[in-house]
C-alpha cells in the first residue's frame, strides 16, 4: 500500500490523467485505431516507438538501421529516436502488438506526468499545494500543448520539471555539511540520492527527443548560472564535482545514441537553409493564434491563422489566464525585489523562470534565432524556432504557481481584527474559490472536445495485401526481400501517406524502399521521378535495378492517384504482367502484389546461370514445347506454379485455385490470334475444370507478339493433380500441333504438367 505521504501525489497523478482523458475525448474510445490530428507525425512516431521496441529486443546493434528507405543505413537518425519513451512503453507494445495503442497511451500519460512534475516542482519551491496544482494544470494543459497534439516529440517534456526538482534537492544539500560525522553521512546519502534522480530524469528527457534535449540543456544551464549568482562561486565549486559526475554519466549514455546523427547532420544542414528557419519562426500575431479545435479561443483567432506563411507550427497562443497570471507573477516579483531587502535572494527561483521565459520567448521569434543559426549552422536542425514555446510554457506554468502562492500568502493578512466574522468567512471562501475558478478557466481555455481524430485502423485491419506480404516474408528462407509500394509520395508533394505504409510494415518488419521522416534522401526524389511513369519501360528498368539491390516485392495501390482503377484494369496491368519483370502474386481489393524479377528474360532463357538462392530455387521450370502456327513457331519455354495466397481476391468459379504462369516466345510474327487452353484433372484422370483464354487476358494476342520477345502469361487455374496445356484457333476449334523438345508430336497436342501435392 502507498504510504500516507505518497497518497496526495498518487491522487494528483490520477486527477491529471482523468483530466487528460476528458480533454482528448473521444480518443480514449479509439486508442488502437485512430490518432489525434493527422496521419503524418503521429503515424511516424507510432512507427518509431514500435521499431525501437522491435530492434531493442531482436537486434539492438541495428537500432538505427530502421526498415525504411532501403537499403540506406542509419535511417532512424532521419528523425527523432524517441528512445526513452519507447523503453518505457515497450511492455505495452510487446504485449499488445498495436503501435497506435502504444502511441496514444504514451501521449495521454505525458499530460498526466507533465502536470505531476510541475506540481511537485512548484510545491517544493512555493510550499503551496493549491498553487502547485494550478501550476501543474497550466503546464499539462497549456493551449500550446493541445495545438501540438500531433507532435509526441514535443509533448513528452514531463521529465524536465522532475530533473529541475532533483537538481534543486541536490544543490540545496551541497555545502551544508560539516559537524558530526553521522550528519555528514546522511547528507552525502541525500546528495547521492538526488544525484541519481537528477541523472535519471535528465537522461529520460534528453533521450525523449533532441528538441527537448536542447531545450532542457538551456533551462538547466540558466538555472545553474542563476544559482551560482545567488550562492556564489565558492559553493558552485563544491557542487561542480557532483554536476560533472552527473554530466559525465549522461554524456556517456547519450553519445552512442548521438553518433548516428552526426553522420546525417551535414545532410540536414543542407536541406534546412536559413530560409526554412525564417519561415518557421514566430510573428507577434502568432501568440494570438489558437488551434482551431480549441472550443473557446479557436473560433476567435481565425483571422490570425490566415496570415501568409502560417503553419501549424505557428499556433502559439499561451492562454489568456496563464498569460495574465504570468504577468502578475512578474509584477509581484519586481515589487518584492524593489521593496524588500531580501526580495531577490528569497525569490531567486522566480527570477530564473522569468529569465528562462524571456530568453525562450525571444528565440521563438524569427530574427534572433535566425541570426544565431547563421553563426551556428548546426542549430538549423531545430528547423522550427517557434518550438521554443515548449520552454515558454514551462516557465509560464512555474510563474503561475508563484503568482498564486504569493496571492495565497497575502490572503493570510485579509481578516483584519476589525472585520466581522461573516465578512472574514466570506473572504476566506472567496480566497479558496479564486484558485478553483482559475483552474477551471485554464482547463476550459484548452478544452478541445471533440478532438479531431484521423482513423487508421489497427495493424490487423489494414489492407489485406499486407497480411499476404507478412505470410510471404516470414516464410522466406533465403533472406527476406525488401518491398516497394507505388505510388511513391516524394517532396515537394506531401509525403505523409508513406507513414501508413511504415505502420503496416510493423506486421512483419519487412524492409521498405518507401519512407517518411524528418529528412528525405536525395535518391528518393530520383527514384520517385523514374517510377512516376510506371508502367513505362524506364520504370520497369528501374524496378529491375531495385531488384538487384534486394527489393523483391511491389505493391501497386491502384486506388491512389495518379493511378486510375479503370485504366489500370483495362490496359496498364496487362502491359506490366506480360513482361518478365513483374510476376503477379494476386489482387487484394484495389491493391496488386508482384514479385520483382531482377534478371528479366535471363531467368527463363538461362536459369542455370542464376546464382541468387531465392531465384535459383524459384526459377520457372523449362518445357521447350513448340506449337506450329502457319509456319510460325510459338514456343512454350517454361512455366511456374504458385499457390494462391489466402488473402487474395478471387473471381473464379472454383473453390480452390493455383496461379499458373506460362512463358511464350514467337520465332516469327504470327498472322492469327490463338487461345490457350488449360485442362485440370484429378488423381483419377477426371476433368475438374478448365481455364481457356487468349494470352494475357486477350490484351496481348499472339498476332502482336514480336519475334524473340518472351511473353509472360499468368492466369488462375483449378486446383488439380495434372494440367494439360495447349493452343487452339478459336475460330475453327482446331488445336495447334505440339512438339516436345525431342521433336516428337505430343499426345492430344498438349503438354502434360504434373502438380506436386
Amino acid at each position: 500500500m502507498p504510504s500516507s505521504r505518497s497518497i496526495p501525489t498518487v491522487a494528483v497523478l490520477i486527477s491529471f490523467l482523468v483530466l487528460a482523458l476528458g480533454n482528448t475525448a473521444p480518443l480514449w474510445f479509439h486508442l488502437d485505431i485512430a490518432v489525434p490530428g493527422d496521419i503524418g507525425d503521429p503515424l511516424l512516431n507510432a512507427w518509431i516507438l514500435a521499431w525501437d521496441a522491435h530492434a531493442l529486443l531482436h537486434q539492438p546493434n541495428r537500432l538505427f538501421d530502421a526498415n525504411i528507405f532501403f537499403p540506406l543505413p542509419n535511417t532512424l537518425a532521419y528523425s527523432e529516436h524517441l528512445l526513452a519513451t519507447a523503453l518505457l512503453a515497450m511492455p505495452l507494445q510487446v504485449a499488445s502488438g498495436q503501435p497506435l495503442l502504444t502511441y496514444n497511451v504514451t501521449l495521454l500519460v505525458s499530460f498526466a506526468l507533465s502536470g505531476l512534475g510541475m506540481y511537485l516542482l512548484c510545491l517544493q519551491w512555493t510550499g503551496r499545494r493549491i498553487a502547485a496544482l494550478v501550476a501543474g494544470l497550466a503546464y499539462a494543459f497549456a493551449p500550446y500543448r493541445l495545438a501540438s497534439i500531433s507532435h509526441l516529440q514535443l509533448l513528452t517534456v514531463q521529465w524536465l520539471p522532475l530533473s529541475l526538482l532533483a537538481l534543486d534537492h541536490m544543490l540545496a544539500r551541497i555545502g551544508q555539511g560539516g559537524g558530526e560525522d553521522e550528519r555528514a553521512k546522511t547528507e552525502n546519502r541525500d546528495i547521492w540520492k538526488a544525484l541519481v534522480l537528477f541523472g535519471v530524469f535528465t537522461l529520460l528527457q534528453v533521450l525523449s527527443s533532441w528538441y527537448l534535449a536542447v531545450f532542457s540543456a538551456a533551462v538547466l544551464v540558466l538555472y545553474l548560472l542563476t544559482w551560482t549568482g545567488r550562492y556564489g562561486w565558492r559553493r558552485m565549486r563544491r557542487a561542480l564535482a557532483w554536476l560533472l559526475c552527473a554530466g559525465g554519466v549522461v554524456t556517456l549514455v547519450v553519445t552512442p545514441v548521438a553518433l548516428p546523427y552526426f553522420e546525417v547532420l551535414p545532410h540536414l544542414e543542407a536541406t534546412r537553409p536559413a530560409e526554412v528557419v525564417r519561415l518557421l519562426g514566430a510573428r507577434p500575431s502568432d501568440f494570438l493564434a489558437a488551434a482551431p479545435w480549441m472550443r473557446l479561443a479557436g473560433p476567435l483567432s481565425t483571422a490570425y491563422r490566415e496570415r501568409p506563411g502560417f503553419t501549424e507550427e505557428h499556433m502559439l497562443y499561451p492562454g489568456l489566464l496563464i498569460a495574465l497570471l504570468t504577468l502578475s507573477a512578474i509584477g509581484l516579483f519586481a515589487y518584492r525585489v524593489a521593496t524588500r531587502k531580501e526580495g531577490f535572494t528569497a525569490h531567486w527561483r522566480a527570477g530564473v523562470l522569468i529569465l528562462i521565459l524571456l530568453i525562450a520567448w525571444g528565440l521563438t521569434i524569427d530574427g534572433p534565432y535566425r541570426e544565431l543559426a547563421h553563426w551556428l549552422p548546426s542549430l538549423r536542425v531545430i528547423r522550427a524556432p517557434a518550438r521554443w514555446m515548449v520552454v515558454v510554457t514551462c516557465a509560464m506554468a512555474g510563474l503561475v504557481g508563484y503568482a498564486l502562492a504569493w496571492l495565497e500568502g497575502h490572503r493570510a493578512t485579509w481578516p483584519s481584527p476589525s472585520c466581522t466574522r461573516a465578512r472574514s468567512r466570506a473572504r476566506r471562501v472567496l480566497s479558496y474559490m479564486a484558485p478553483a475558478l482559475l483552474a477551471i478557466g485554464i482547463y476550459a481555455e484548452s478544452f478541445a472536445v471533440p478532438l479531431p481524430l484521423a482513423h487508421v485502423g489497427n495493424v490487423e485491419e489494414m489492407h489485406p495485401v499486407y497480411r499476404a506480404l507478412r505470410r510471404l516474408t516470414l516464410s522466406e528462407e533465403e533472406g527476406r526481400g525488401a518491398v516497394l509500394e507505388l505510388p511513391m509520395y516524394v517532396a515537394p508533394a506531401p509525403e505523409y501517406p508513406e507513414a501508413r505504409r511504415m505502420l503496416a510494415s510493423c506486421l512483419g518488419w519487412w524492409q521498405l524502399v518507401n519512407g517518411y521522416s524528418g529528412f528525405t534522401p536525395a535518391r528518393q526524389l530520383e527514384w520517385g521521378s523514374r517510377l512516376a511513369r510506371f508502367p513505362s519501360a524506364e520504370a520497369l528498368a528501374t524496378l529491375r535495378d531495385l531488384g538487384r539491390l534486394g527489393v523483391r516485392y511491389l505493391i501497386v495501390h491502384t486506388a491512389e492517384a495518379p493511378f486510375d482503377p479503370a485504366r489500370w484494369q483495362a490496359t496498364e496491368r496487362h502491359i506490366v504482367e506480360r513482361t518478365t519483370t513483374l510476376l503477379p502474386l494476386g489482387d487484394f481489393g484495389p491493391d496488386s502484389l508482384y514479385l520483382i524479377n531482377p534478371h528479366g528474360d535471363a531467368l527463363i532463357r538461362d536459369p542455370q546461370a542464376i546464382s541468387e538462392p531465392f531465384w535459383a530455387k524459384g526459377a520457372p521450370l523449362p518445357l521447350s514445347v513448340t506449337f506450329e502456327a502457319e509456319g510460325a513457331a510459338l514456343q512454350l519455354l517454361a512455366y511456374r506454379l504458385d499457390p494462391v495466397l489466402p488473402e487474395a481476391t478471387l473471381q473464379v468459379p472454383w473453390a480452390r485455385a493455383l496461379r499458373l504462369t506460362l512463358y511464350w516466345q514467337a520465332s516469327r510474327a504470327s498472322t492469327r490470334s490463338y487461345t490457350v487452353f488449360v485442362h485440370a484433372f484429378d488423381r483419377s484422370g477426371a476433368l475438374v475444370g478448365q481455364a481457356d483464354a487468349p494470352p494475357v487476358a486477350n490484351q496481348y494476342p499472339t498476332h502482336l507478339w514480336r519475334p524473340g520477345e518472351i511473353v509472360q502469361d499468368s492466369r488462375l487455374v483449378p486446383q488439380a493433380t495434372a494440367l494439360r496445356i495447349g493452343l487452339y484457333d478459336a475460330a475453327t476449334g482446331q488445336r495447334l500441333s505440339a512438339f516436345g523438345p525431342d521433336g516428337r508430336r505430343l499426345e492430344q497436342d498438349a503438354v502434360l504438367i504434373r502438380v506436386e501435392e
